[in-house]
């Protein structure tokens, strides 16, 4: 009887230790979403997190060779000044689509250069329009016309980033604006991050991609799709990849952003699309790995190629081909003879 009691409390102790247990765990798990979603899509102190982040923070050596390049695309800015058209365009089809999304006015820059064919340049995560225009100086060299946006975002107006969700609306709102799609005009698409996987998106979309009418892409570091982002960061910067913590954060973004993260497949449109795509990363990116963009190439049924750029980090491709063999530049002419 003594031992059949015993066993008892030992049943009612482990039961115990099992719901506070997990009630901890849940609740943690909980928190750690809500900081996840913050610095993930609100982006509250954001900057502070990857400034102390050594896979995402260049090294001084990488900064001065990334300011090097900067530094070309706003000296190329200046001298463009007579050519620039700014505008504004109506950052509408996203709301359509997604009913939380924030209808935004969103200027550009539109260098003429008297061509039939624009190149699009949009930057990256946590980068500006400044970023993107380290492009500029090649494409213009090469003729075309070169239109410069902001990512949703990062503008004066603020709101959230979604990773290429909205953005690749926004893309497509802006062509309209621009008139790109117009019968023997050549447009190219090139984007870093969230500016490759937009252009992706919009190009693999079944309503959109003929009114678009995307000539070319050049991804420079993509994921393949966001619920393999968000996991990886997760475990990048808490250390998780548990499913609850996915499971609530995906929860949030719906409530919030009107989306669900596994609906956003960068690989899948880019497999579904028919453009030509050229995918670059870095061979040394120890924050997104190249194994992301690799993915995306694999995925993708049309005209491809995929380089990896020895020596470079994460985003450093086009600055440390420029410092050193300047592949980039000769792949992009490879490119451009071919869509000629």
């Amino acid at each position: 009887m003594v031992q059949g009691n015993e066993k008892r409390r030992l049943v009612i102790l482990a039961i115990i230790v099992v719901i506070v247990g997990g009630g901890m765990l849940l609740w943690g798990q909980y928190n750690t979403a809500v900081q996840i979603f913050d610095i993930g899509v609100r982006r509250v102190q954001v900057a502070d997190l990857l400034s102390a982040d050594e896979a995402w923070a260049k090294s001084e050596e990488e900064a001065v060779i990334y300011e090097a390049v900067k530094e070309a695309g706003r000296v190329w800015r200046s001298e463009a000044e007579a050519d620039v058209k700014r505008g504004v365009f109506t950052a509408s089809t996203a709301s359509e689509q997604y009913g939380k999304a924030e209808i935004q006015e969103l200027s550009y820059d539109y260098y003429v250069n008297g061509s039939d064919k624009t190149v699009i340049l949009l930057h990256a995560y946590q980068e500006t329009p400044e970023d993107a225009a380290v492009f500029a100086p090649f494409w213009w060299s090469r003729g075309f016309n070169v239109l410069i946006a902001p990512v949703r975002g990062f503008t004066e107006q603020g709101g959230v980033t979604t990773f290429g969700a909205y953005e690749q609306y926004d893309l497509l709102d802006l062509i309209r604006k621009e008139n790109l799609n117009a019968k023997g005009h050549t447009l190219v698409v090139h984007g870093k991050g969230i500016g490759g996987a937009a252009a992706l998106l919009l190009a693999g979309n079944d309503r959109y991609a003929k009114e678009a009418s995307i000539d070319f892409i050049v991804a420079d570091t993509v994921y393949p799709n966001l619920k393999d982002l968000e996991l990886k960061l997760m475990k990048h910067h808490f250390s998780l990849g548990n499913f609850m913590v996915g499971m609530l954060a995906d929860r949030m973004v719906k409530s919030s952003l009107g989306f669900d993260i596994a609906d956003i497949d960068i690989a899948a449109a880019s497999g579904a699309g028919d453009t030509p795509v050229m995918f670059v990363c870095g061979e040394n990116d120890e924050y997104l790995g190249s194994n992301m963009t690799k993915a995306v190439y694999d995925a993708h049924n049309a005209q491809k190629s995929f380089t990896l750029i020895a020596g470079a980090g994460y985003h450093m491709s086009y600055a440390v081909s420029k410092s050193t063999d300047n592949l980039y530049d000769t792949l992009l002419d490879e490119w451009i003879n071919k869509i000629a």
